[in-house]
């Protein structure tokens, strides 16, 4: 893709948000003024099938603005569209970085996008979200236990 091109994809995508930005829950919106997540590393994962309920704990930043912590929950959760071996690999991978992510909205739901390193993506389909941030003191080490768990039972 030429220069041009990618910038176009760029202003796309931002009128595309301005288009649907009312209508995004609060969390949402939160983030797209002020979270920055590129870079991102899971910290945990909590699943709740049965709740269906998703937990993404995330320590984002850089040396020179601090790093902190980004807690989204995520609530009615559409297990049906959520790619579960994606989001066990990514989870369980302590080396995973968030290259991109992205926010939408399709068939009713809210989605964020996620893609990741090694180049791994996932999509999330959900109704409403929660988000937290607070101030953390450093990056995760790349060596260490990612947290993943997936709780219950789905509702049949």
């Amino acid at each position: 893709m030429c220069d041009e091109e990618a910038e176009l994809v760029v202003a796309r995508y931002a009128d595309h948000l301005e288009g649907i930005r009312s209508r995004l829950p609060l969390a949402m919106r939160e983030r797209l003024d002020s979270v920055i997540l590129h870079d991102a590393q899971i910290r945990e994962c909590t699943l709740d099938l049965r709740r269906q309920r998703l937990q993404l704990c995330l320590v984002a930043g850089d040396n020179q603005s601090g790093y902190y912590t980004v807690d989204l929950e995520y609530q009615v959760v559409a297990l049906d569209r959520l790619d579960l071996p994606s989001l066990r690999l990514i989870a369980g991978n302590a080396k995973s970085q968030l290259l991109y992510d992205e926010i939408d909205a399709e068939d009713g739901y809210f989605v964020h996008r996620f893609l990741f390193w090694p180049y791994q993506s996932v999509d999330i389909y959900f109704r409403t979200v929660q988000l937290h941030k607070a101030p953390t003191p450093a990056r995760l080490p790349f060596k260490r236990a990612v947290r993943y768990q997936e709780l219950g039972a789905p509702d049949l």
